[in-house]
Parts: structure tokens; C-alpha cells; sequence
């Protein structure tokens, strides 16, 4: 067949030449044929780049920064046959990169695993039933039904078409939809010419096809295009250009204070070049914060996965960080605030008045047309009919049980009709489609025409005020009408009180169509006669009037935007506890931009809604400065959806265009996860300023008390001691903080504006005041061993003595300003088992250090005694509570609440 073979021009043969050259038919493959198929050709996937291998990865760690830092000092230790120092350094080495590795292998795995949340499927017909199946299982030969919305999933050739137009930018840069058709392209005809042709990656952005497809995976249009761009990288986010921003003004900081030491340790104190060069090198390997650019990736990468497990996928890692700032939200109605299970309650027929339906769901067994009797059988029927054959769901089996495929509303319509004893399949075989006039969201209606007893039938569907303006006519009593200003007061009147309701209603008409008459949309849409109205519910989702209250309360706002009628939007937001003022699509069309901006802070519900109300909604939400997440499901959703600050997709009922544009895909479609997506989005960004807190404020207050110590001519601590601290304070507790849990009073705050870096000034100053206390209490408690406790003792081990308590000393105080750092939390101690078990391990570590014979020798340490311990404690508690009054005083001082992250 022509995927793998010789290449065929699909294009420019006949459709009849296409199906007999792929061995198939319009009714498509058996399933054992398409299973050989599937094993012959492989899986209908886009090869992606490759991904970074472990070995890649550890690589690029021995060969970083840090390492060679760590090389050279290692190189002079050896040279100066400084064995110790050269096996620690060494050592160091090995853990450093272990960890290193350990952080962005996970990380990178964690994204690569958020794909198997969401699967993509597409309608195949296989042995005459339409099906639906994942895209990765498409293979050469299938027969697509492709809608409006949908992405190809494959190249292939068409065998019908409904007003279809073909989104082909992402193939030849051409913004302008191709109206497509089933005349044959010319042979060497371009791609963007060869209308006969739907291809991988395109989107349906109107009407409806069925095709065979001619080519799967780097097979295709879009396959060939991938494999040259394969070796194309992603630019950075603005997040990680922050991230890399502040790792290098850090850095540069730090060097500078290092640079310092190192002219004092020569200029004052003579010490041997080799001596000052390995302390010097270590220093700052072990003051600047090297991991802090894996260790933010790695908790954005955790908290993505955490998303994906509350059902929200997040499609960019920067998305996560983002969701912290989102202070509105607007979102669709059906399917995100409402279950998107539609049950026909209400029926109308002229002449009749309303009947009433029973149950809920597609089971067409639980509940009943009520009140049915033989007067009102025919025309029951005839509008059973009508909305049985105006309509594009299907009956389908799956697992042996009778199912439905197709649109909630559509299925809700086939539903109906079985209970009231009509016979699909029947009607469907008797008066079989000719054409159709797809619904869109401008026309918001949908015609199909069938051939009925020799006649050509066009039969409507769609918004009752659309249905009713077209109305000449009305169906009554077996026989037509002319319509007469009472009776379309009466149907009115009936929707009013059906909406009323908060019923979704759509009117249903027919028109016969006379020989010869002209085959335009407008022609066939006129002067027709009305049969019906049909009134079903969606019922609000239980756990979204919760959800909505939680979003109130932790400062975000909800405005709800529908297609459907204010009455019927208000209805729902009541039952939510929403806000109920309303205005329509056509009020916000009608403001300008100034008087939309100064509304649009009032509004609680925009009804009857387009796509592009949506988007002017949007913009003046933003351009009010408000940082907006924004949902949407549909090909007209995408404008808006790509300009949010957070662009939400439905994943259930989304179609491939919303998908594509959005930063983040609701699995569930559900409002409430919108709600907890940001929950967790907070929650990282409050983790990522606490180890930015932790790790700041603890390096600069090392630095400073080795310059101090410089200054006064004493070395409080040595080069292998400022590399031990590094591994057990800076490594583990850092990543332990970055999957802290999340504070209860997390969502009562209000979002932070989404301008505010990282390091604001709040942890600034807390950086700064807490890193200068550090660095002068940990050179007192140095000094306190050098000319107080350790005073007595013999040679060097008297600095010995002392290096030990200040070497001490920064162990304890590392963890104190973690408690420092959770005062401002209210999560208890045992909240973060990870944190609870990286300080155990450090503390158990430190203590063997320091009392071990055959290892306190080595790093230069003297068991400590009571005194020094008590002087120890009581450092730590001074320091605590000097920390906490401090992060006070900067509250007041610099006149803006520190939260949980940018606490002291």
C-alpha cells in the first residue's frame, strides 16, 4: 500500500483507485485486518524528540560549573599533598553529582509521564460501525468521521463532505481556512491546493467529512516536517530566564564576598596560595546555591505531576508557577460548572401544550414521556423523528453493553425519542441523509436534508429565537399551518417559562424542499415550519458551589460565560451561589472598550455568548489587570484561550484546536479543578521561596562569618567543613522544602500580583538582616570556643575546638531557620515526613562526625562538651526568636505582609 511502498498521489486518483489500492471500503477495515495493519505500519505517533538519556544527564553534571570548580580544587589539594582534603573533595564530587543527577532525571521523567493522562481519540467506521478508538491506534485504510473541531489525525483522502473547511496553517502557513471538496486535485497540484485532502495535524474548523486515510506517523505531511525539525530546541520560559536571572546575580554576588576572602587570607594573614586557592574554591562551591535552578525544576515537575493526579494537566512547566496569580476566572457552563449529562425533561408541541419527562441519563428505560395517549401519537412522533434524524450521536456498542457516541445534547435527543417508543435505527435506514448544513456557533443551528417518500426534507434544529425568525408555518394536528401571531406569543411564552426552568431549549422545524429549488444555506432555511421545542437540564456539579466559594474566598472571581439564555445561566449560578447580574453576547458587542472595561468588573454572567464575546471579555479583564485563566472547548475558543494568562481546555469534551491553545487540560472538565490546580500552584510557588529563603540567608551568613574570621585573623571553619555543610544543609532540606504540603490557610489569601519575582523585597531584606545575624552569631559562638571553652587546650586543638562549635553551630542553625520559616506556616512539625527525616539524617550525621574517632580526625574536629552544647542550644534559640522579630520588623518596615514564603 502506498504508506510503505512506492509513494501514490492520493490526491490526484480517483476515489475508487484509492480504495481498492489501500484494500478497503467505505465501510472500513474489519478489526483483525486493522490489527495486522497496526502491527505491519506501527503506531500512528509523530516521532518527538528524542529524550535526554540518563547518560546525557550525567554527563552534563560532571561537565557543569560546579564541577570544575570542584576539579581544580581537587587538582591543587593533590599538588600540595593534601590527601585528606583531596579524598573529601573527591568525595563530594561523587555525592553532589549523584544528587544532581537523581533531581533532573526525576524531573525530566515527571513531564514525559503527564502524557499518559490524556489520550486522544478519533471516530473510526470499522466492519459499518463508528467506534471510537485512540489516534495511536489509526492505521492506513481506516475510514475517519471527522467534525468540526477535531484534529486529522492522519493524512487521508475524502469520501464526503458537509461544508467542510480545513484549518492547514501548521502544514503551509496559510492563515485562511481551505474550503475542501470531492473533485479531484490535479497531479501536481501544491499541498495547499489539493482540496481532495485532509492531512495530519490540520483542524476542522467547519462542517463535517468522512475520509480513508492514506498515510499514518512519519508517514505524513506533518511526519516529513517533524523529522528536519527534530533537532529545533524549546526556548526558555520567562519563569526559567528568571530562575537562571537570579542563580547568576546570586552568584555573582557570593563570588564577590569570595574574592574578598581570598585577598584577606594573603594580605593578612600570608597563608600559602595552595591553602587559599582549595578554601577559597570550596567556599564557594558550598555559599553559592548551584542547585537551585534543578531543585526549582524539580518541584515545579512534582507539583505538575501532583496536578495531573487532582486531573489537570499541565501542557508547559511554567504553567504551574503561573496558576499561584489567577485572581478570575471565566468559565463555560455546560460540561466545567454544570455534569454535561443532558436529559430531555421537556417536551412542547403546538397545539398540545408541554409533556414531561421522566429520568435522568442515556438509559432510555428509566423514565417515560408522561401523559402520552393517542391523540397526541402522530405528532409526538413526527418530532421524535425530526430530532432522530437532525442529529450526528450515534448508537454504538462498547464491552457488549448498548452505548451512545456522540454530542451530550445530540444523545439526550436520541434518548428521548426511545422512550417515547421510536425506532432509531428504523428511521434512520427509511429516510437516509443527503446533506447537511453543519452547526456553528454564528449560525447556532443545524439542517440535514433526506430523501422522505421521494421528497427532498430539510429538517432543523437549533436556538428557538433563530428557529422561530425563519418560521412561516406551524405543524399542528397532522397538518400545516400558517403561523399566526398568537401562536408564536404561545411558543414564546412556553419558552420563557422553560428556560425558566433552567431548561436548555431548542426549537425544531422541517422544510419541504420542491424540485429544482436552489441548494443555498438561505434558501433551504426559510419560510419552514415549526414542529417543536425540546427542554432539557444540565445539572450544576455538586462539588463546584464549594469550589466556587473556596475561589471567593482566596480572592478569585467567577464569571460565567454561556451560549445559553441569561434566564437559563441564572438559574445555574443561583443554584451555585454566583453573583446573578447578566448581560448578553450583544450587550457586550454593543459597549465600547472603555464602558466593557469599567462593566466588566460588575458582571457575574455574559449569556448567549460567541467566541469572540469570550475574547472581548477577556481583554478587558486584562487590560483591567487582572491576571485571567479562561476556559473553552471549541475551534472558536482558541483566540481566547491562547491570550489568557492561563488557558484552561476541556480534555473530555475539548476538541484539538482548544487543546493546542491552552497552557493547562482539564481531564474532568471539571470547575472544581480549575480551583485545585491553583491550590497547588500556590502551594510551589510558596515552597519555591521558601528554599530560596533558606538557601539565601544560610550561604550568606557562612560567607560572612569567614570573612569575619579573615578579618580577625582566625579560619572559623576549613574547606572540607564548608563542603560537608553544603551536602547535608543546602541539598536535602532544600528538596524536602520543595514538596512541603500545602498551608490550610492557603487559599484565604489573596493571589499575588504575577509581576513579583522570586526574591521580592520582603525576602530581599530578609535575606540581607537574616544573613548578616547569621554570619555575627556564628563568629561569636567561633570565638566563644577559640577564647573561652576551648582556651585551655593544647596546639591546634584549640581552633580545632572552636572550628568545631561554629561548624556545629551552622548545622543547628540551618534547621533553625526552617522552623524560623514555618512559624509563619500553620503546618505541624510531622507535615512533611521528608523534611522530618533530611534533618534526622543530618543531625544523626553531624553527631558521628564530631564523636567517631576514626572520622573526627579527618575533618579536624574536637568532641564537644555540655558548655558547648549549651552555648550551641542557646545560640539557636536566640537566633529563633531573634528571626522571627526580625521577619516582624520587616513586615512593618517595608509596609507588605511576608506570607508563609517570604517569611523570615
Amino acid at each position: 500500500m502506498g504508506s510503505k511502498n512506492k509513494p501514490v498521489n492520493w490526491h490526484s486518483i480517483s476515489v475508487e483507485d484509492v480504495l481498492k489500492q489501500l484494500k478497503t471500503g467505505k465501510d472500513g477495515l474489519s478489526e483483525e485486518e486493522a490489527k495486522k495493519r497496526l502491527e505491519q505500519y506501527g503506531p500512528n505517533k509523530i516521532r518527538e524528540q528524542k529524550l535526554v538519556s540518563g547518560w546525557d544527564i550525567l554527563f552534563r553534571q560532571l561537565r557543569g560549573f560546579f564541577n570544575i570548580v570542584l576539579y581544580v580544587a581537587l587538582a591543587i589539594a593533590i599538588w600540595a599533598a593534601k590527601v585528606p582534603d583531596a579524598v573529601f573533595i573527591a568525595a563530594i564530587l561523587v555525592i553532589n553529582t549523584t544528587l544532581s543527577f537523581y533531581q533532573e532525571y526525576k524531573a525530566s521523567r515527571a513531564m514525559e509521564a503527564l502524557k499518559e493522562f490524556l489520550v486522544a481519540t478519533v471516530k473510526v467506521v470499522r466492519g459499518g460501525e463508528s467506534r471510537e478508538i485512540e489516534v495511536d491506534e489509526v492505521v492506513p485504510g481506516d475510514v475517519l468521521d471527522l467534525e468540526e473541531g477535531e484534529k486529522a489525525p492522519a493524512d487521508a483522502r475524502l469520501l464526503e463532505v458537509h461544508a467542510l473547511r480545513v484549518d492547514e496553517s501548521t502544514l503551509t502557513g496559510e492563515s485562511t481556512p481551505v474550503d475542501k471538496e470531492m473533485k479531484q486535485a490535479e497531479e501536481k497540484a501544491d499541498l495547499g491546493d489539493r482540496t481532495d485532502m485532509v492531512y495530519a495535524g490540520t483542524t476542522i474548523v467547519r462542517g463535517t467529512a468522512r475520509a480513508v486515510v492514506t498515510a499514518t506517523a512519519m508517514e505524513t505531511e506533518l511526519g516529513k516536517i517533524a523529522a528536519a525539525l527534530e533537532e529545533t530546541e524549546t526556548p526558555p520560559t520567562s519563569f526559567e530566564i528568571e530562575v537562571d536571572s537570579l542563580s547568576k546575580h546570586i552568584t555573582i554576588g557570593i563570588l564577590c564576598l569570595v574574592v574578598g576572602v581570598a585577598l584577606l587570607l594573603y594580605l593578612r594573614h600570608a597563608m600559602p596560595i595552595a591553602d587559599i586557592a582549595i578554601f577559597s574554591l570550596s567556599l564557594g562551591v558550598g555559599a553559592i546555591p548551584e542547585s537551585l535552578p534543578v531543585v526549582l525544576s524539580f518541584a515545579l515537575a512534582m507539583g505538575a505531576q501532583q496536578m495531573a493526579h487532582r486531573k489537570a494537566l499541565a501542557r508547559r512547566l511554567a504553567i504551574v508557577e503561573s496558576l499561584g496569580s489567577i485572581d478570575v476566572i471565566g468559565s463555560d457552563k455546560t460540561g466545567t460548572l454544570t455534569k454535561n449529562e443532558m436529559t430531555v425533561q421537556a417536551l412542547y408541541l403546538p397545539g398540545h401544550g408541554v409533556f414531561h419527562v421522566t429520568g435522568e441519563g442515556y438509559d432510555p428505560n428509566h423514565g417515560e414521556i408522561e401523559h402520552l395517549h393517542e391523540g397526541k401519537q402522530q405528532a409526538l412522533m413526527r418530532l421524535l423523528q425530526a430530532v432522530t434524524m437532525c442529529n450526528n450521536a450515534k448508537q454504538t456498542t462498547k464491552d457488549g453493553k448498548e452505548t451512545y457516541l456522540g454530542d451530550p445534547t445530540e444523545i439526550a435527543l436520541l434518548v428521548v425519542a426511545e422512550k417515547g417508543g421510536h425506532d432509531i435505527a428504523e428511521t434512520l435506514s427509511k429516510y437516509p441523509r443527503l446533506d447537511e448544513i453543519p452547526f456553528t456557533s454564528d449560525r447556532q443551528m443545524m439542517t440535514t436534508i433526506h430523501e422522505v417518500d421521494g421528497k427532498k426534507m430539510a429538517i432543523l434544529k437549533g436556538a428557538p429565537e433563530v428557529i422561530l425568525e425563519r418560521c412561516t408555518h406551524v405543524y399542528e394536528d397532522g397538518h400545516t399551518e400558517p403561523m399566526t401571531d398568537k401562536e408564536r406569543n404561545e411558543i414564546k411564552s412556553v419558552l420563557e417559562d422553560l428556560e425558566g426552568d433552567a431548561l436548555r431549549v431548542l426549537a425544531v422545524a422541517t422544510h419541504e424542499l420542491s424540485d429544482g429549488a436552489a441548494d443555498s444555506a438561505d434558501a433551504i432555511e426559510k419560510d419552514i415550519r415549526f414542529l417543536g421545542l425540546t427542554g432539557m437540564i444540565d445539572p450544576p456539579r455538586p462539588e463546584v458551589r464549594n469550589a466556587i466559594a473556596e475561589a471567593r474566598g482566596a480572592g478569585i472571581g467567577t464569571l460565567m460565560i454561556t451560549g445559553d439564555h441569561a434566564i437559563t445561566a441564572a438559574a445555574i449560578a443561583g443554584r451555585l451561589g454566583m453573583g446573578q447580574k447578566a448581560v448578553s453576547g450583544s450587550d457586550v458587542e454593543a459597549m465600547s472598550d472603555d464602558e466593557l472595561h469599567d462593566k466588566v468588573e460588575e458582571i457575574d454572567i455574559v449569556a448567549r455568548a460567541t467566541p469572540m464575546t469570550k475574547l472581548r471579555v477577556l481583554q478587558a479583564l486584562r487590560a483591567n489587570k487582572h491576571f485571567a485563566a479562561m476556559t473553552g472547548d471549541g475551534v472558536n475558543d482558541s483566540p481566547a484561550l491562547k491570550q489568557a494568562d492561563v488557558g484552561v481546555a476541556m480534555g473530555l469534551r475539548g476538541t484539538d484546536a482548544a487543546k493546542e491553545a491552552s497552557g493547562m487540560i482539564l481531564l474532568d472538565d471539571n470547575y472544581a479543578t480549575i480551583v485545585s490546580a491553583i491550590e497547588e500552584g500556590r502551594r510551589i510557588f510558596d515552597n519555591i521561596r521558601k528554599f530560596v529563603n533558606y538557601l539565601l540567608t544560610c550561604n550568606v551568613g557562612e560567607v560572612l562569618m569567614v570573612m569575619l574570621g579573615a578579618l580577625w585573623g582566625l579560619p572559623p571553619v576549613t574547606a572540607i567543613m564548608v563542603l560537608w555543610v553544603n551536602i547535608l544543609t543546602d541539598v536535602l532540606p532544600a528538596i524536602a522544602l520543595g514538596v512541603d504540603p500545602a498551608n490550610p490557610g492557603l487559599m484565604k489569601r489573596k493571589p499575588r500580583p504575577h509581576d513579583e519575582p522570586i526574591l521580592n523585597k520582603p525576602l530581599l531584606w530578609t535575606t540581607i538582616f537574616i544573613g548578616v545575624k547569621k554570619g555575627f552569631m556564628l563568629f561569636l559562638v567561633f570565638l566563644a570556643g577559640y577564647y573561652w571553652l576551648g582556651k585551655n587546650l593544647p596546639g591546634s586543638e584549640r581552633i580545632e575546638y572552636a572550628q568545631t562549635m561554629a561548624f556545629t553551630g551552622i548545622i543547628l542553625y540551618s534547621f533553625v531557620r526552617i522552623f524560623v520559616i514555618r512559624t509563619f506556616d500553620t503546618l505541624t512539625f510531622w507535615s512533611n515526613p521528608w523534611l522530618v527525616i533530611s534533618l534526622g539524617v543530618a543531625v544523626i550525621l553531624q553527631v558521628f562526625i564530631i564523636y567517631c574517632p576514626e572520622v573526627h580526625d579527618f575533618f579536624g574536629l574536637q568532641r564537644l562538651g555540655f558548655a558547648a552544647w549549651g552555648l550551641l542550644a542557646g545560640m539557636a534559640v536566640t537566633a529563633g526568636f531573634l528571626g522571627v522579630w526580625i521577619s516582624n520588623w520587616i513586615t512593618t518596615w517595608a509596609g507588605s505582609v511576608i506570607d508563609t514564603s517570604g517569611s523570615a
